[in-house]
């Protein structure tokens, strides 16, 4: 009876060191997760992300109340839409005042914040709908030329605000990238769109 109750006591103490060395494997696994560089360096670009958004979206309200600008996030980056007719007439490249201003806040948005939140690259779009373009003043522009034009009309502007032109890069899509059908005239209107991709640096660019 004695050897009896003497194995049955060694089983509590025995449990006990089972749930210890588990607790002790959880939390190591939990802290590798926490403290892996790439996990942390996600969460700084993460709050970054938001930061620059939130920023953004309150200097905007109304063009997003209205949905003539949206915003997106991705993993490391913010994009703004700006809808057709927001920054150029329809088969134009050329900008107006009014899209000349919301530039400029956009811009001067990127400057105030470029260094505290590390932005990265500014990667510029431009796509069309698939209306074929009409011949202007004796050279025939096709929807690469009109997208490439625009996004590098935005870029220009961009760069004459003092933001740095190893940031920016430009690219017409034509209408190769649609958002929805081309077969109604909302579809095509939804087509016409520039597109601004802003991105977060992480650990390796601080």
């Amino acid at each position: 009876m004695e050897a009896e109750s003497k194995s049955l006591s060694v089983w509590p103490s025995l449990i006990d060191m089972i749930s210890s060395v588990l607790i002790i494997f959880i939390l190591y696994s939990f802290l590798d997760q926490v403290i892996n560089p790439k996990n942390l360096e996600l969460i700084l670009i993460t709050k970054k992300r938001d930061s620059f958004q939130e920023a953004f979206e309150s200097q905007f309200s109304s063009e997003l109340r209205d949905s003539t600008i949206t915003t997106r996030n991705g993993l490391d980056y913010v994009q703004i839409t700006f809808r057709d007719g927001v920054l150029f007439q329809k088969a134009r490249a050329t900008m107006g005042n009014e899209a000349r201003l919301i530039l400029s806040k956009c811009s001067r948005l990127i400057t105030e914040t470029q260094d505290r939140l590390d932005i990265g690259l500014i990667q510029i779009e431009g796509h069309t709908d698939s209306q074929p373009m009409r011949q202007r003043s004796g050279t025939t522009w096709d929807n690469w030329d009109l997208s490439s034009a625009r996004a590098l009309a935005v870029l220009k502007y961009l760069e004459s605000k003092n933001i740095p032109s190893a940031r920016l890069s430009a690219s017409g899509y034509g209408a190769n990238r649609p958002l929805l059908p081309n077969t109604t005239a909302k579809g095509m209107a939804a087509n016409r769109r520039v597109e601004m991709k802003i991105y977060f640096s992480g650990f390796d660019n601080q």
